[in-house]
């Protein structure tokens, strides 16, 4: 039984990394060869803050797998410090992709096909505050604006990829214990080293981490039991406030009543443990942002994020022209599921360009009613929900492309549907329209809102 485990374990992982390779966007020609999208299959990334120098860095190390011969592809925003291929110093500029619908950084040395260790440093600049005894910082981020992954803050891939991932983090010259909130298994070696380990199915829009000296939030910590007799740890925390225990009971009251239908719905809820950092958002315009068990929100748009747990970050995008159908789902599931039998009008949601990393949002208003316009033409076959749990069995953790969206729907309901799809999501891209459009649910914040909520 043990060997059948081992060898299931061993299948599945090859699995994996065939989707990812599959799903990598294409070359592009690069200085008389090729630019080429390549495979990590594990990051670690030492992160040190010294709290005295009031300074952060970032040594990041990665195992590349190189599938296509040419110059490899990663991204990060902040310019790095150094950069090595196997221990030889390389160069990684910012170049524009065909189209210039977004920046990466190709390292200036041609590889063949195999396998290869990456090394990266960089100073880590954003979202940070040093206080008297300690740090704040947070990974967050927002798939409606350009390259606002984790590439804000750290050497990475793109969202097709799946990666294990460790923190290793160091606090020197702490002064106060920290708060660490992550999605991943925390563990502390000393009073100032700590490790994070997360999921190896995770990838860029994925990870929650949040740091914070203990103090400076308040923390509800609770367990809910799911459908499938597993305890679910919960954690809900906000800025300390008169009112703040009331609010934290009254959140985690109602995200118990949100697990409960989303479980009704769509089953037991597909993370370790749920994570809700209680920003109250409200008077910035928004409601928050999805991690994979965790939310940045307020009680507003609970419902939403959560549900993002099961389409977004449970079945994931591969690319920004497939980042409309989480959107379109949650915004119908919150119009109550409305079936409707015409729909008129069209959209580009599936249709930018090919290296297109972020959400149009005609998915919040046209994208819902498209939903509901498939959810009446399959009435008869019982709607989207029984599709949409057949997705979640057979596509959880494997990023997909809108044209997979389409083959598994095919595929359950037996009947094509590219036509339709066609005529409503593939329509002539409008880039400006996407580049200056807004969501009430999710709006990019400023830095400064950002800074804010630390």
């Amino acid at each position: 039984m043990k060997l059948i485990l081992i060898s299931l374990f061993v299948m599945a992982s090859a699995f994996a990394r065939n989707n990812d390779v599959t799903h990598r966007p294409k070359s592009f020609p690069h200085d008389g060869a090729k630019a080429v999208f390549v495979d990590f299959t594990e990051a670690v990334y030492d992160i040190t803050y010294d709290i005295s120098s009031k300074k952060a860095e970032v040594k990041a190390t990665f195992k590349m797998n190189i599938v296509e011969e040419g110059f490899p592809i990663f991204d990060l925003i902040e310019a790095p410090t150094s950069v090595k291929v196997d221990g030889l110093e390389v160069k990684a500029p910012e170049f524009s992709t065909p189209s210039n619908e977004t920046k990466i950084r190709i390292i200036n040395k041609k590889l063949s096909i195999g396998s290869y260790d990456l090394e990266v440093k960089v100073p880590l600049t954003n979202l940070i505050e040093y206080t008297a005894d300690g740090v704040k910082s947070a990974f967050w981020v927002t798939d409606l604006e350009d390259r606002y992954y984790l590439e804000r803050y750290l050497p990475v891939n793109l969202e097709y990829d799946r990666v294990k991932m460790t923190f290793n983090l160091n606090y020197k010259g702490l002064k106060k214990k920290q708060h660490i909130f992550a999605n991943g298994e925390v563990s502390w070696s000393s009073e100032t080293k700590a490790k994070i380990e997360f999921p190896e199915y995770f990838t860029v829009n994925s990870l929650y981490f949040h740091t914070t000296p203990v103090g400076s939030v308040k923390l509800l910590e609770a367990t809910f039991k799911s459908v499938n007799g597993r305890d679910i740890p919960v954690a809900v925390y906000m800025a300390d406030a008169v009112n703040a225990t009331a609010t934290l009971t009254s959140l985690k009251d109602y995200a118990q009543r949100t697990m409960i239908e989303l479980e009704g719905d769509y089953g037991a809820f597909p993370h370790a443990s749920l994570i809700i950092y209680n920003a109250d958002l409200t008077h910035m315009g928004l409601g928050g942002m999805e991690y994979a068990g965790a939310t940045v929100t307020n009680e507003g748009a609970l419902e939403h994020e959560m549900f993002h747990s099961y389409f977004a970050r449970g079945v994931t995008p591969a690319n920004g022209n497939a980042g409309w159908i989480d959107e379109a789902l949650a915004s119908w599931r919150d119009g109550g599921y409305r079936r409707r039998a015409t729909l008129t009008g069209t959209s580009s949601m599936a249709a930018h360009a090919a290296y297109t990393r972020k959400t149009d949002t005609a998915a919040y208003g046209f994208g819902a009613e498209f939903m509901s316009f498939l959810d009446h033409k399959f009435a008869a076959k019982g709607g989207l929900k029984p599709f949409m749990n057949k997705l979640l069995e057979k596509k959880i953790f494997e990023p997909m492309f809108t044209e997979d969206f389409i083959k598994e729907m095919e595929l359950f309901f037996g009947e094509k549907v590219q036509d339709v799809f066609n005529k409503y999501v593939y329509s002539k891209p409008e880039w400006d329209k996407l580049k200056n459009a807004k969501s009430h649910q999710h709006r990019k914040l400023s830095h400064a809102e950002l800074q804010s909520i630390l």
